[in-house]
């Protein structure tokens, strides 16, 4: 059960107003989305080649979670991958290494 969608679209929904002229927040997109059945999302992927540390898009992905109401984050860049669990009172963050 779930399924992943990649290369996810959104925005963070605020709307600008400047003089007559509204605009909308600038356009988000998050590498990956894991949901658990369809509008039920449940973790944000953030990836990175090896070049990068495994926690390198792990803000980038809390911020976007934040505004979607994730409960978990992963940033990976292919070696590893880095947890944020954003409902955890303890324990909030481990890495995993392949």
């Amino acid at each position: 059960m779930g399924h992943a969608g990649e290369e996810v679209g959104f925005t963070d929904g605020r709307i600008y107003v400047k003089g007559n002229l509204t605009t909308r927040g600038k356009r988000k997109r998050a590498d990956y989305i894991l949901y658990y059945k369809p509008n039920i999302p449940v973790a944000i992927i953030e990836a990175k080649d090896n070049k990068h540390s495994v926690m390198a898009g792990i803000q980038q992905g809390l911020d976007y979670a934040a505004i979607l109401d994730i409960p978990s984050v992963f940033s990976s860049n292919g070696d590893g991958l880095y947890e944020h669990d954003r409902t955890a009172s303890g324990k909030i963050e481990r890495e995993h290494w392949c």
